[in-house]
C-alpha cells in the first residue's frame, strides 16, 4: 500500500523543492507524489522535469487550464490512473514530518472494519512556533464524523486529513463559471455522512500559516467567488446537527454574500 501524496500548484515552481526535500527524507518510502499544476505560467513544469530526473521520488505531472484548487482535485479525481487508496492532500509550499508516510501507513493498517471509515486525521504543525495549528485533540485517538468534530469538541482549524479514495471519488466539488475559490469543508463534510475519521493526535504536516489570513480576505475572497460561497454557507446553515454557532456564522455570511450580489444588480 502506497500513500497518493497531491499537490495542486499555482505559480509555486521555486517553492516546491521543500517539500520535495522532505519526501525524500521519508523514513518509509511507501509514497507517490501526484501534482496538479493549475495553468502555472512560472517554471513549475521545467522544475518538475529536473526533479524527475533525479529518479528520488515517483513523481507523476499533469497540468490542466486554472480554475483553483477545488478543480484540480476534480481533475485529479478524474483523470489521475496512479492514485491509491491513501489519499493525502499537501499543499506546495508545506511540508512533511520524516515519519508522516510511517505514521500514515501504521494506522492505516490499525484500523478495524475499514469499510467504517471515511479517512485519517493528524495535526498540522505551524512551522514559526512549532506548535499544533489545531488544539490538542480531546484523546490521542478517537473516531468521529468532521460536524461532530466541529460540534463537540470545536476542531475548526486546518489539519491534515487523509482520505479513502474509495470514499472521496464518489464526491466531486461544483464548478462555478468564473471563480476559482471553494471550501474543501463542502466535500469532506459528505465524506463522513455515513463513514467515520480516525482522528490521531499527531503533527506530521508543516506549514505556514497566517492566522488571519481567510479572515482579513474573506470579504475579497467572497466578492470574487459569490455563488460558491453561497452554495458552501447555507449547506452549513442546513446542517442542523452542526450546531447554532456555526449555522449562525454561515447565517450572517449568506446574507452578507446576498447583499454583495444585490449590489452587482443595481
Amino acid at each position: 500500500m502506497k500513500v497518493s501524496i497531491v499537490t495542486a500548484t499555482y505559480n509555486r515552481g521555486e517553492k516546491l523543492a521543500v517539500l520535495y526535500e522532505s519526501l525524500k527524507k521519508q523514513k518509509l518510502d511507501l509514497y507517490k507524489w501526484i501534482i496538479i499544476d493549475d495553468g502555472s505560467t512560472d517554471n513549475t513544469e521545467k522544475i518538475i522535469k529536473e526533479l524527475k530526473k533525479e529518479n528520488k521520488v515517483e513523481i507523476y505531472y499533469y497540468k490542466k487550464v486554472n480554475g483553483g484548487k477545488h478543480t484540480a482535485i476534480n481533475f485529479c479525481l478524474d483523470n489521475c490512473v496512479e492514485l491509491t487508496e491513501l489519499i493525502f492532500f499537501v499543499d506546495s509550499d508545506d511540508f512533511l514530518k520524516e515519519d508522516a508516510i510511517e505514521q500514515i501507513i501504521f494506522h492505516y493498517n490499525s484500523l478495524k472494519n475499514k469499510e467504517k471509515y471515511a479517512g485519517l486525521c493528524f495535526q498540522k504543525i505551524e512551522e514559526k512556533t512549532n506548535k499544533f495549528l489545531e488544539k490538542n485533540f480531546p484523546y490521542e485517538e478517537f473516531d468521529s464524523t468532521v460536524i461532530t468534530s466541529m460540534r463537540r469538541y470545536k476542531l475548526h482549524r486546518d489539519k491534515a486529513e487523509v482520505f479513502f479514495k474509495s470514499e472521496l471519488i464518489k464526491h466531486r466539488f461544483p464548478v462555478i463559471k468564473g471563480e476559482k475559490f471553494f471550501s474543501e469543508l463542502y466535500i469532506w463534510m459528505d465524506l463522513t455522512k455515513e463513514k467515520k475519521i480516525r482522528y490521531i493526535n499527531k503533527g506530521i504536516y508543516v506549514c505556514s500559516y497566517n492566522d488571519d489570513g481567510y479572515t482579513k480576505n474573506m470579504k475579497s475572497i467572497i466578492k470574487k467567488n459569490p455563488v460558491g460561497n453561497l452554495l458552501y454557507y447555507t449547506k452549513i446553515y442546513k446542517t442542523k446537527s452542526i450546531g447554532i454557532e456555526f449555522r449562525l456564522r454561515a447565517l450572517y455570511r449568506i446574507l452578507y454574500i446576498l447583499i454583495e450580489i444585490g449590489k452587482k444588480d443595481e
